[in-house]
């Protein structure tokens, strides 16, 4: 899940027909969604976000200082860290403790990519 690996994903939706090409795309994490971006933006046939809106996954610090700032789902890491380390010291001192699953909420982070 590379920017490399975006940026086939985006040329091969230039080579479908104009008709085919999607109005939005959502990418796994922001480095798929920058090769996207840097892909369609540099074929100078689709324009971010006017004819194709890009959001990514993770926040990561460049995607905001992209050529087309990307918007993003930010998760909060520190806050993931932090539970992590608790369970983990919780289940070491009692092996009868039961695993369970954690939910964090995602935050949207409004860039150009997505607003036109």
């Amino acid at each position: 899940m590379t920017v490399e690996e975006g940026a086939v994903a985006g040329s091969r939706i230039l080579a479908r027909p104009r008709r085919e090409w999607p109005e939005a795309l959502f990418a796994a994490n922001d480095l798929l969604a920058l090769g996207l971006v840097q892909s369609l933006v540099t074929s100078g046939r689709m324009l971010v976000p006017d004819e194709i809106a890009i959001i990514g996954f993770d926040d990561i610090p460049f995607a905001a200082a992209a050529a087309v700032p990307l918007s993003s789902i930010r998760q909060s890491s520190r806050m993931i860290g932090r539970t992590a380390l608790r369970i983990v010291l919780e289940e070491a001192a009692d092996a009868t403790s039961i695993p369970r699953q954690t939910v964090f909420p995602p935050g949207l982070v409004i860039r150009r990519s997505t607003t036109g």
